[in-house]
């Protein structure tokens, strides 16, 4: 039925489940979850008379919320008097010297407190203790010295269950075994601490993921692959079991443990699909990132495999393209992709891999190779005849020249795509997702011209091709949508747009959209009320961003920061982001370029330099006419007076006011025309 049809299908079980009786629904472990997952719980959060979620989990690396807005409780580590319970249960005839020095090595964490006391004796606790050994790089010696203690055939049960995974099915147990352990085995382990029965399915669970990966990486090399070779074998013996979805990435996994390189590409991949197709992108980065090293331990590699791992790429390409941060050494990925492509000569392959480096390049902040990569695959891809591809090429090419804004052939060539997508686009379906960035893309560059107007029907018809899809896309349209009302100076609706933008991508983890939508807001905070956490969170999110060394659009809050900057008198700053600012021009991204040229041009005539005031003003006027932004020349405008006001030009100043103000107003700039008012 599709990712729609699952959703929809849960969302109707749990509002009718809600309207029969209160629920409440118990996740364990959500920070595991996967993109799809995180996804399901936003919309099931805002189900009308929907269930109560109760979420448990670790802390975020971060120290961020896993899900925002709403009441989040942190459970403390033992107090002493809980860790002495806790000792005296797993050791009890420990004194309260040996309790207490376990408390304060274990700092009050459960799992620490238990491993220290599964030890042999009070003797070798007291030992680790006093030899600094006991931290979390000591969990797995611990673990696997328990392991040791354990009769032979118990001990063989839990290494068989630790490659089945951290869940254990019975009848995959039984296969890596040779047959299904006894109960009393079994009962025995739980007592041991290591596996437990899950109240539902029938099947096992480690204790602690941790325990299980130390047992996993305390077997032999020969022994681990055998028992992958036996678990393969019983997912493929089941009847249809390798057409079941639920299998793939399990199949997937022990394939590649087998060391049986071909079928674990196969199924990897095959899993990487389901995954896209639920939007777990971040899942289906790692399978098809694990399906294109399984290709690569081939050997030798013949055009067939350089074919599949090239279409490898392309499919990694969509689930990066939302969130190029998530990947950022992805370039050198797609580079190969085109060098296999050339080697392989086949020109369908060649320009797929084309375009692909072209949106790479794009999304990681390099608009100029992007276009280059971009128009040699729409040459290829109309020389072949691909009509489909050639869509798809000219809407990206078009959101490229764009970055750049060169508008003119931009929207020529996003007006086309657009057209030549409409006759199959289907609400929420793959055509519409890339329709609807396309009209978000054109919405920004006639924002940019001035012609808010159509920008906003623009937007709209993004959104209603969307409709109620959980697709990444989604977020993507809306940060395009803030930086139209940011651009207009709506302030106000720019902020609550980039609040929503914020939670979903908070929500979701998807951090190119939380940074920009940060980004946003922030300036949107700072502009309209002047607060200070507005600014700090334009520079938070920037910050993110060099880490990754992501420069998609970043001349645009550059320019935020330089503003921000001369208007606090924080010049050392500002000079700074202003040479990142700069570069960012000369790579072709000139968004921000106008913004700051101006804020400089201000700091030079507070400090007494006319000449160079004017001559950053030219600058900022050069770009706002190669772009033939409209708004930014009525802004320029409005900076030109300020200078002649402060030269003590005031005929100028007013005449250079009266025009800036006629043009902001014309364009529904209301908050810029009326600051304007005061100079006229």
């Amino acid at each position: 039925t599709g990712a729609s049809g699952v959703v929809g299908d849960l969302l109707a079980f749990f509002a009718a489940a809600s309207a029969a009786q209160p629920l409440l629904l118990v996740i364990d472990d959500w920070q595991w979850a996967d993109d799809a997952s995180r996804q399901l719980l936003q919309t099931l959060l805002q189900l009308d008379g929907g269930p109560s979620v109760l979420l448990a989990s670790r802390p975020r690396d971060d120290g961020g919320d896993w899900v925002v807005g709403v009441p989040h409780l942190a459970l403390s580590p033992f107090s002493k008097a809980e860790t002495e319970a806790a000792v005296r249960r797993l050791l009890p005839l420990a004194d309260p010297i040996l309790a207490a020095r376990i408390h304060d090595y274990a700092g009050g964490v459960p799992l620490f407190i238990e491993e220290l006391c599964h030890s042999v004796s009070a003797d070798q606790v007291l030992r680790l203790i006093d030899g600094g050994r006991a931290n979390q790089s000591w969990l797995a010696t611990l673990v696997v010295s328990r392991l040791e203690r354990l009769p032979a055939h118990q001990a063989a049960v839990v290494r068989a269950a630790s490659v089945v995974g951290n869940a254990v099915p019975l009848h995959l147990l039984a296969a890596a075994c040779g047959q299904a352990p006894p109960p009393e085995t079994l009962q025995a382990l739980a007592d041991a601490d290591f596996l437990r029965s899950e109240a539902q399915g029938g099947g096992l669970r480690f204790k602690h993921g941790i325990t299980r990966d130390a047992v996993y990486e305390s077997i032999g090399l020969q022994e681990r692959t055998a028992l992958h070779q036996r678990i393969e074998a019983a997912l493929l013996d089941s009847a249809d079991q390798p057409e079941r979805a639920d299998t793939l990435e399990a199949l997937a996994y022990h394939c590649r443990g087998a060391g049986h390189w071909v079928p674990a590409a196969h199924h990897a991949e095959q899993a990487g699909d389901k995954a896209m197709a639920a939007f777990a992108l971040d899942r289906s980065r790692a399978l098809y990132l694990s399906a294109m090293d399984a290709l690569d331990r081939l050997s030798p590699s013949g055009r067939s495999t350089s074919a599949a791992w090239c279409l490898l790429a392309n499919k990694l390409g969509m689930a990066c393209i939302f969130d190029t941060l998530a990947l950022p050494d992805a370039l050198a990925i797609f580079e190969r992709s085109l060098d296999l492509a050339r080697q392989h000569g086949d020109a369908a392959v060649l320009a797929r891999a084309q375009y692909w480096l072209g949106y790479m390049s794009y999304g990681h902040g390099q608009p100029r190779r992007g276009a280059l990569h971009c128009r040699q695959a729409l040459a290829l891809a109309t020389r072949i005849g691909d009509a489909r591809l050639v869509a798809q090429v000219e809407a990206t090419l078009g959101q490229v020249l764009a970055a750049t804004c060169q508008y003119d052939e931009a929207l020529q060539l996003m007006a086309r795509a657009v057209a030549a997508k409409r006759a199959g686009v289907r609400v929420g379906g793959s055509v519409a997702v890339g329709s609807a960035f396309t009209l978000a893309t054109m919405a920004s560059a006639l924002a940019d011209r001035g012609a808010f107007d159509a920008a906003h029907a623009a937007l709209a018809q993004a959104q209603a091709l969307l409709g109620e899809s959980t697709h990444p896309v989604a977020n993507s349209v809306r940060n395009w949508a803030v930086m139209v009302l940011l651009w207009q100076g709506r302030w106000d609706d720019a902020r609550q747009v980039a609040e929503e933008s914020v939670r979903l991508a908070e929500n979701s983890r998807a951090l190119q959209p939380l940074a920009i939508s940060r980004a946003a807001g922030g300036y949107a905070r700072w502009m309209g009320s002047g607060a200070q956490e507005g600014f700090e969170q334009i520079a938070e999110a920037v910050h993110w961003m060099e880490q990754r060394r992501g420069q998609f659009f970043t001349s645009i809050y550059y320019g935020w920061l330089v503003e921000g900057c001369v208007a606090q008198h924080r010049l050392p700053e500002a000079r700074r982001h202003a040479s990142r600012l700069l570069l960012r021009a000369r790579a072709g991204e000139l968004l921000g370029e106008a913004v700051g040229c101006r804020a400089l041009a201000g700091a030079s005539m507070d400090a007494g330099d006319a000449r160079r005031a004017m001559a950053w003003w030219q600058r900022a006027e050069a770009s706002a006419q190669r772009r033939d932004s409209q708004r930014e020349r009525a802004l320029n405008q409005w900076c030109l007076a300020r200078l002649l006001r402060q030269q003590g030009r005031l005929d100028d100043s007013r005449a250079a006011a009266r025009s800036a103000a006629a043009a902001l107003q014309g364009m529904g700039m209301v908050w810029h025309a009326g600051q304007v008012a005061a100079l006229v």
